[in-house]
């Protein structure tokens, strides 16, 4: 009588248990790998939405380098709790008649409204321009602004990028 080959339960418990280590292995490593480059996606959206951001104050400021055009002050909106922000006002006339370019970071975006000086405006009204948590204006000296804008990421990691700009007045060229 001639044996039968085969194989035994607990060689087959342990080819399974085998397959089942090696699947958790591969499911692990994809996971961690997709969760990098989620990570690396965030942090590549934030940092284009904070050289945008700065990009369109470098072309704004370009566009109206005129000698006391560029002031920051505190936000002369409507509704009170955005009136102790600074903003950035920048006054052009376009055919005789004066208006106000606010640019001002309102509800997670940097903002632009233009307006005429006597208008009543609220922070609402204004375009918005790209994502941004936080947009800070100072005047370090008469001719001199530096702007810092900051954007947090969807993990919760703050990323912040400072540009200074010289006014050069009368639209001079760098």
């Amino acid at each position: 009588m001639g044996h039968k080959r085969g194989y035994t339960l607990i060689e087959l418990v342990l080819v399974m248990f085998l397959l089942l280590f090696i699947a958790m292995a591969v499911f692990s490593l994809t996971g961690i790998g997709s969760q990098s480059y989620s990570r690396l996606v965030q942090k590549q959206d934030v940092q284009s939405d904070l050289r945008v951001g700065l990009s369109y104050l470098d072309v704004r400021m370009k566009q109206h380098d005129v000698s006391g055009a560029v002031t920051v002050m505190n936000a002369p909106f409507a509704n009170t709790a955005e009136t102790a922000r600074p903003v950035l006002r920048i006054q052009r006339s376009y055919a005789d008649v004066v208006y106000n370019l606010w640019i001002y970071e309102y509800d997670g975006y940097l903002c632009e409204l233009l307006t005429r000086p006597d208008a009543d405006i609220t922070a609402e009204m204004g375009s918005r321009i790209v994502a941004m948590d936080q947009v800070f204006f100072d005047h370090l000296t008469e001719d001199t602004l530096q702007v810092r804008m900051s954007r947090r990421s969807d993990s919760g990691v703050l990323t912040t990028q400072t540009r200074t700009f010289t006014l050069r007045s009368e639209g001079g060229s760098s």
